[in-house]
């Protein structure tokens, strides 16, 4: 049992292919470790460093999208984390992180069919609104979309 997904590598430059692929346990009511599928929506604008902070916990089963506007952070980030994160470069501007996070988050959350939690992870507060929106529209529960301030909380 597995799906099969594809998604560009920036830092390498290249498109990747994966199949997830569970323990039959997984389907075990006895199986007391849980496994997840979660997508970790980090906004790199905003105390990027601290929201980082747990990624070592996620194991294989989380993938992390770092979304930054500065080249200079995009680098540092590339050097301390290698390839535990996904960095997604924004074009500078306005609110140009949060909107595209917005914007992923909305498309992650109407296709619910590869991930079993979302978080978005981030100091800024204007994505609380957002994120309790779609738990109403969707009839979501805080267990499959939060926002948190850091990895380690979630």
């Amino acid at each position: 049992m597995g799906d099969d997904a594809e998604f560009y590598m920036g830092m390498l430059e290249e498109e990747r292919f994966y199949e997830q692929a569970l323990r039959d346990s997984y389907w075990d009511d006895e199986y007391e470790e849980d496994i997840f599928n979660v997508l970790y929506l980090v906004d790199g604008d905003n105390h990027v460093y601290e929201g980082l902070d747990g990624l070592d916990k996620i194991g294989t089963f989380g993938k992390v999208l770092v979304f930054v506007s500065q080249p200079g952070l995009r680098d540092n980030l590339r050097r301390k984390y290698g390839g535990k994160i996904n960095i997604i470069m924004v074009n500078p501007g306005e609110n140009a992180v949060d909107n595209r996070i917005k914007a992923i988050l909305g498309n992650k959350v109407k296709n619910r069919k590869t991930y079993q939690k979302i978080y978005v992870i981030s100091q800024d507060k204007g994505y609380k609104a957002l994120v309790e929106r779609y738990q109403r529209k969707y009839g979501l529960s805080a267990g499959y979309l939060a926002l948190r301030k850091a990895i380690k909380y979630c």
